[in-house]
C-alpha cells in the first residue's frame, strides 16, 4: 500500500511501525516484515522478507534480498543484494549470497556468493568473487578480488588479492602484528600457501604461490616464484623466472625462466630469457643476457652476454670469475677467471686465466693465461701462463710462458715457449724458444726451429733473421737484413744494419759494421767499419774508423777516422788525407802532449838476447861469420841493432860487426889466445 507520506509498503507487516509526518522522504518496503521497526528513517528500500526488519532510523539504505541487511539499525547509506546480504554497519556495500552477513563494520564492499563472510568490524574492505575474503572478521583496507581471494584471512590489514585463490592462507599462525601484512597478490592463486609472510608482491598465475613465511618479495609474470617458501627479499619478473626456488633469498631474476632452477641460491642477479636457468644453489653471481650461464652452477661470478657462460655444469665451476660477451667462456668451467668478448674462452677448462677481446682465447683449455685483444691467443688449447695483448697476438700460439704485446706479435708461434715480443708483428713467424723482440717488426720472420736466444729490441730489429742463435740487436734497424748468423751483438741504429750473414761480430754504435758479410770484426763507434764487407777478424775502434781495403784479416783501426789498409796491421789514429780526416794524430807515451808520431818519455825495451860459444886462434882481424846461431820466428835483423861482448872474462877486443844478410851477422875481434870464448849477444829491434 501507499501511504499517507509517500511511502511503500508491500507485504505482511512492511514499515509497520512508520509514524513519520509531513513533510520527509518516503521508504520503500517490500516483503514480510520489510522495514518493520523503521519509525524515523527515510530514504530507504528495503525488498525481501524481512529485509532490514531491525532498522529503526537508518537512512539511504538499500537491500534486496530475503534477511538482507537485517541488523541495520540506525546506520545510514547501505546497499545489500542477495539473501542475507549484509548484517549491519554504515556506507557498504554487499552484493551475492550471504555477501557480509555478519558484517557490522563500515565502508566495506563484498561482490559475490559469501564474500566478506565472516567480516565482523572490519572496515574499508573490498571483496569480490565467490567467497573472497570470507574469513575476514576484524582485517581493514584489504582488497580480495577473485574466487575464495584473501579465503582465510581473519584480522590483517592492507592486503590486495586479485585472482582465484589468491592469498588464500594468508594470516594462518600468525602471532604478531606484523605477520601476513603487507601483501599484495595479483593473479590465480598467486601467494596461495601465504601464511605469516609480510610484505609480499605477486602479479601472475601462481605466482609465490608456495610462499609460507617468505617476506618481501616481488614476483611479476605466470609461475614466477612458484614454489618459493620461506624465501625473502626475491625478485622475479617473467613467467617462471625464479619458478624452483625454495629458500634462496636475495635474487633477482628478470626474464622468462631466469634462475628456473634455483633452489636455494642467494643474492644472484639474472636478466635475460632463461639466464642462470639450471643454477640450482649457486649464490653472489650475477648473469645478463639471453641463456646466460645456462647450465652454470657457479657462486660469486659474473656472466653477460648471450649464451655466455652456458655449459658451467658443476657445482662451484666459475667461482669468482667474471665472464662478458656472446658465447663467452660458453664450455668455461674454471675459477678465478676473467673472460671479456664475444666467443672468448669459449672453451675454457682451467682456473686462472683472464681472457678480453673477441674471441680471445676461444679454444683455451688449460690455466694462468692472460690474453687481451681480439683473436689474442685463440688457438690456444695446452698452453699456460702465457700472456698476449694485442689483435691476434699469439693467434696460432699452443706453448708455454710467452708474452706477446702488439698486433700480431708471435701470430705464428705454435709449440716453442719462453718468448717474449713486444711490438706489431714482432717474433711473427717465430717458432723457436727463448727469444726476445721488442719493437714493430722486430725478430718478424724468425722461423728456424732451433734459432733461440736472441734478443732484437727496437723497430724492424732483426727483422730478416730467419736462422740463427745468441744475437743482441738494440737499435731501429740493428741486424735488419741478416739472415742467418749466429753470437752477434749489434748495438746502435742500423748497427749490421745491411749484413745478410756472418757470425760472431760486435757492433756498437750508428751504422757501425752496417756493410759487413763475414765474421769476428768488431765495430764499436759511429759508421765505424761500415765498408768492411767481407773482411774477418777486424777491429775498427772510434766513430768512422774504417778500411776501404776488402778482405782484410786481423786488421785493426784505433781512433777517430783511423784507417788500416793491410792485414796484420794495427793503426793508431787517424793520418790527415785519408778517410776524410783533416789532422794526423800524434801517439804518446808518458805523456800528455806528444809533439810528434810517436811521442815517448820514457825507455824502449824491445830486444831478443843469448849467447854463443865459438873456437879462435889467436891473431889479429880475426874474422867470425854467423855469431848468432838462429832467431825466433818472425824475427830478422833487418833495422836492428845488435851488441856483442866476450863473456868469461877472455882476454880479447870486438871491434866491429856487420850485417852480412838478414839472418847472419859478421863479427870481427882481435885476441890474444885460441881455444873457446863464449860470447854474449843482445839484439834491439828498431
Amino acid at each position: 500500500m501507499t501511504t499517507e507520506y509517500g511511502s511503500v509498503a508491500i507485504g505482511a507487516s512492511a514499515l509497520e511501525r512508520d509514524v513519520h509526518t509531513a513533510p520527509y522522504s518516503p521508504n520503500t518496503a517490500v516483503g514480510t516484515a520489510a522495514l518493520y521497526n523503521n519509525d524515523m528513517g527515510y530514504n530507504n528500500t528495503a525488498v525481501g522478507y524481512r529485509a532490514q526488519i531491525n532498522a529503526t532510523s537508518g537512512n539511504s539504505n538499500v537491500t534486496l534480498g530475503s534477511s538482507s541487511g537485517q541488523n541495520i539499525t540506525t546506520q545510514n547509506n547501505n546497499t545489500a543484494v542477495g539473501y542475507t546480504a549484509l548484517n549491519a554497519g554504515a556506507n557498504n556495500a554487499a552484493f551475492g549470497f550471504l555477501s557480509l552477513t555478519a558484517n557490522t563494520g563500515n565502508n566495506n564492499t563484498a561482490m559475490g556468493y559469501n564474500s566478506s563472510f565472516a567480516n565482523t568490524s572490519g572496515q574499508k574492505n573490498i571483496a569480490i568473487g565467490a567467497e573472497s575474503l570470507f574469513f575476514n572478521t576484524t582485517g581493514n583496507n584489504n582488497v580480495a578480488i577473485g574466487d575464495r581471494a584473501l579465503y582465510l584471512g581473519t584480522k590483517k590489514n592492507n592486503i590486495i588479492a586479485i585472482g582465484d585463490s589468491a592469498l588464500y592462507n594468508n594470516g594462518i599462525g600468525i602471532t604478531t602484528a606484523t605477520e601476513g601484512v603487507r601483501n599484495t597478490a595479483v593473479g590465480s592463486k598467486a601467494l596461495y600457501e601465504n601464511t605469516t609472510g609480510s610484505g609480499n608482491t605477486a602479479v601472475g598465475f601462481e605466482t609465490l604461490k608456495s610462499t609460507t613465511t617468505g617476506f618481501e618479495n616481488t614476483a611479476f609474470g605466470e609461475g614466477t616464484l612458484t614454489k618459493n617458501t620461506t624465501g625473502n627479499y626475491n625478485v622475479g619478473i617473467g613467467n617462471d623466472a625464479l619458478y624452483n626456488n625454495i629458500n634462496g633469498s636475495g635474487n633477482v631474476a628478470i626474464g622468462v625462466s631466469s634462475l628456473y632452477n634455483s633452489v636455494n641460491g642467494q643474492r644472484n642477479i639474472a636478466v635475460g630469457r632463461a639466464a642462470s636457468a639450471f643454477n640450482l644453489n649457486g649464490s653472489n653471481n650475477i648473469a645478463i643476457g639471453d641463456s646466460v650461464a645456462y647450465n652454470g652452477k657457479a657462486s660469486s661470478a659474473v656472466i653477460i652476454g648471450d649464451h655466455a657462460g652456458y655449459n658451467i655444469n658443476n657445482f662451484n665451476e666459475g667461482y669468482r670469475s667474471v665472464i662478458i660477451g656472446d658465447y663467452a667462456g660458453d664450455s668455461s668451467v674454471a675459477n678465478w677467471t676473467t673472460i671479456v668478448g664475444n666467443l672468448a674462452g669459449r672453451k675454457n677448462q682451467v682456473w686462472g686465466n683472464t681472457f678480453f677481446g673477441s674471441s680471445a682465447g676461444e679454444n683455451n683449455t688449460t690455466g694462468y693465461n692472460c690474453f687481451i685483444g681480439d683473436n689474442s691467443g685463440t688457438k690456444n688449447k695446452n698452453g699456460t701462463n702465457n700472456t698476449f695483448i694485442g689483435n691476434l697476438s699469439g693467434f696460432n700460439n699452443f706453448a708455454s710462458d710467452n708474452t706477446a704485446v702488439g698486433r700480431s706479435a708471435l701470430y705464428f708461434n705454435q709449440t716453442a715457449g719462453n718468448n717474449t715480443a713486444i711490438g706489431s708483428f714482432a717474433l711473427y713467424l717465430n717458432n723457436s724458444f727463448y727469444n726476445t723482440a721488442v719493437g714493430s717488426t722486430a725478430l718478424r720472420n724468425l722461423q728456424n726451429t732451433s734459432s733461440q736466444w736472441n734478443v732484437a729490441v727496437g723497430e724492424s730489429a732483426a727483422l730478416e733473421l730467419v736462422s740463427g742463435a745468441n744475437n743482441v740487436a738494440v737499435g731501429s734497424w740493428a741486424f735488419k737484413d741478416h739472415t742467418t748468423g749466429s753470437r752477434n751483438t749489434a748495438i746502435g741504429n742500423f748497427a749490421l744494419g745491411e749484413s745478410t750473414n756472418g757470425d760472431e761480430n760486435t757492433a756498437l754504435g750508428e751504422n757501425s759494421l752496417a756493410n759487413t758479410n763475414n765474421n769476428l770484426n768488431t765495430g764499436i763507434g759511429k759508421n765505424a767499419g761500415l765498408t768492411n764487407y767481407s773482411g774477418t777478424n777486424n777491429t775498427f775502434l772510434g766513430a768512422f774508423a774504417n778500411s776501404f781495403q776488402d778482405n782484410l784479416t786481423n786488421a785493426t783501426a784505433i781512433g777517430y777516422r783511423a784507417m788500416v789498409q793491410a792485414s796484420n796491421a794495427l793503426i793508431l789514429g787517424s793520418i790527415s788525407g785519408f778517410n776524410g780526416a783533416t789532422a794526423s794524430t800524434n801517439v804518446g807515451i808518458g805523456t800528455t802532449t806528444p809533439l810528434t808520431t810517436l811521442d815517448v818519455n820514457g825507455g824502449i825495451r824491445t830486444r831478443y838476447s843469448g849467447s854463443v860459444i865459438k873456437t879462435v886462434t889467436p891473431g889479429l882481424n880475426l874474422a867470425y861469420v854467423n855469431v848468432i846461431p838462429g832467431l825466433p820466428a818472425g824475427w830478422d835483423l833487418t833495422n836492428t841493432m845488435v851488441l856483442v861482448s866476450i863473456a868469461d872474462g877472455t882476454t880479447g877486443i870486438i871491434y866491429q860487426t856487420k850485417l852480412i844478410n838478414p839472418n847472419l851477422i859478421e863479427v870481427d875481434m882481435n885476441a890474444n889466445f885460441g881455444g873457446a870464448i863464449r860470447f854474449n849477444y843482445i839484439i834491439f829491434k828498431l
